[in-house]
């Protein structure tokens, strides 16, 4: 089960911040909803169809490798990373890692710090470790190069001949540069399909593998999807994918030019970390599909219910009220703790607490500041789910894959390139000497320059 109430959001709760009934109700759904199922219907946008996949490959590659392998290292970054981080934390043990009796043990390689690589290899056996090396194109930087000095430590180990055994790439079906890898040294692979990005990529091998790998049930996941799949494809705000974008594009135009996303289970604080890729990547763009400059997006900022209560909440209470707030609650939990204070009871600020429980306590934290925000007339919703199953993560997953398409559709905007990541690509390129990106370096060397600079000892 999935609620979402976005009463706090509207003009009774939060007066001239809020958004007035007739607002949501002469709202023209069917001219975006138009546009957006012609590009579905022209196969432009893949993540559709992503619920009715096949998964055999996937589940047969990932019982291969828990039979042979103790260690899993995820080498990616970006939708290859942030996706595989969210479905491991939602739904495995919270020390999944820390726990004994938990193989494979998973790990993920993204940033280029060569710390982090170190301290992987300081926890894994490499004779036990395979390592799944994703990236569309085979040249993104970060994971290329991760990538080249993990094949270089894992040969100070394992015969040359028994290193393609080792890995396994996600990769685009024909083209790029892990095609030409594994096919030089048969490296086994699965594919991204080609109309499917990066941050839409969490339902293809580029998640599921590593879900799989660590016990994770797939298609449980899918089934969750494909419930919501049809749902959000109705001109409706019964569509929640819609709901969520108009709400959002409305408050956007209201100067809520910032989305803070504040789930109150640890389980999915990756979740929030996951949707600032997806919403910032996809709707912060400099020109529409008309080319004309301008500028939107809301900044996507993370957050976590209740330890942010004490850190982020005073900001959002009475700073400026320029935030649309959701809140993520899940109302049952698999294991909890009665609070026990008698030992205590002469303390009046500790003995209240006696016959309460920690989820009580969390629950009833998220109410009362999500009711202390409509006090201060600071607009937000509330996404309930019962429990955090794979269906409900599946569930919201396609949620909001949908209201960033149909958010594209309102701001006008391509929301599938990432013109201004492709641009700093170009420079890095440039700086690190890549053939045919010199022009980069040069322009950058010409730019640079230290007339403000404050150095200390």
């Amino acid at each position: 089960m999935i609620k979402i109430d976005y009463s706090g959001v509207m003009e009774k709760s939060v007066r001239e911040h809020g958004i007035k009934e007739e607002e949501l109700e002469k709202f023209d759904i069917s001219k975006y909803h138009a546009a957006l199922e012609s590009k579905i219907d022209r196969k432009e946008i893949g993540f559709y169809d992503l619920p009715y996949q096949d998964t055999s490959k996937i589940k047969e590659t990932a019982e291969q490798i828990r039979q042979k392998f103790r260690y899993f290292v995820v080498i990616g970054i970006g939708g290859s990373s942030l996706g595989n981080l969210m479905l491991h934390q939602a739904l495995n043990h919270i020390m999944y890692n820390e726990l004994p009796d938990m193989y494979p043990k998973f790990y993920m390689l993204d940033n280029p710090d060569p710390v982090v690589l170190e301290g992987i290899m300081r926890m894994v056996n490499p004779k036990e470790t395979c390592f799944n090396v994703i990236s569309k194109s085979g040249s993104t930087a970060e994971t290329m190069a991760n990538y080249l000095v993990a094949r270089n430590e894992l040969s100070k180990y394992v015969d040359k001949s028994k290193l393609p055994e080792h890995f396994i790439f996600t990769t685009d079906p024909s083209a790029g540069n892990l095609n030409k890898i594994a096919d030089r040294e048969e490296i086994k692979r699965l594919f991204i399909p080609q109309n499917v990005g990066g941050r839409f990529s969490v339902l293809t091998p580029v998640g599921l593998l590593s879900a799989a790998v660590t016990g994770i049930e797939i298609d449980r996941i899918l089934s969750g999807a494909k419930s919501m799949s049809q749902i959000c494809r109705e001109p409706s705000l019964d569509n929640p994918g819609y709901l969520i974008a108009i709400i959002h594009y409305i408050m956007f135009n209201r100067g809520k030019n910032i989305s803070v996303m504040m789930p109150y289970s640890n389980h999915l604080y990756n979740f929030a970390d996951w949707y600032r890729q997806l919403w910032a990547e996809s709707l912060g763009k400099r020109y529409s599909t008309e080319g004309k400059e301008i500028n939107v997006g809301q900044t996507p900022i993370k957050s976590l219910g209740a330890i942010d209560q004490h850190s982020q909440i005073q900001l959002y209470n009475e700073g400026p009220n320029d935030k649309i707030i959701t809140f993520i609650r899940v109302e049952k939990t698999n294991k909890d703790y009665e609070i026990d204070a008698t030992p205590y009871r002469d303390i009046e600020g500790l003995s209240y607490l006696t016959g309460h429980t920690l989820h009580e306590l969390l629950l009833t934290e998220q109410t009362a500041t999500a009711v202390s925000l409509i006090k201060n007339k600071r607009p937000n919703l509330t996404i309930t789910i019962d429990e955090i199953t794979p269906e409900n993560l599946g569930k919201l997953i396609f949620i909001y894959f949908t209201a960033t398409a149909f958010s594209g559709e309102l701001f006008h905007i391509n929301a599938f390139n990432q013109p201004g990541v492709e641009m700093g690509k170009k420079y890095t390129y440039g700086l690190m000497g890549r053939r045919g990106f010199r022009e980069y370096a040069d322009e950058i060397n010409k730019i640079k320059k230290e007339d403000f600079v404050l150095t200390l000892p």
